[in-house]
């Protein structure tokens, strides 16, 4: 018998979605102790110059900060991003 199956559905743009997740990441490695994480600055930047490419790579190196993450820091990122809003 086949498992229950999960939808997730994100709405956004590649930019929209791409600086909030560079954010989460800037903020989690500055609660790491890396007051130089300044991620979503150069994700904009190369965005600026229309290079997606080279914004996923960046989040995908940066994403490594996530495997520090606690599980309960990410469950709780909607409502931290409610009062940034």
């Amino acid at each position: 018998m086949p498992g229950a199956k999960t939808t997730l559905l994100i709405e956004g743009t590649f930019e929209e979605l791409t600086d909030e997740f560079a954010q989460y990441i800037d903020s989690l490695k500055k609660s790491q102790g890396d007051e130089s994480a300044n991620l979503q600055a150069e994700c904009t930047e190369l965005l600026k110059e229309n290079k997606k490419d080279d914004v996923l790579k960046k989040l995908v190196v940066g994403g490594q900060a996530l495997n520090q993450a606690p599980e309960k820091g990410r469950q709780n990122y909607a409502e931290r991003r409610e009062d940034i809003v």
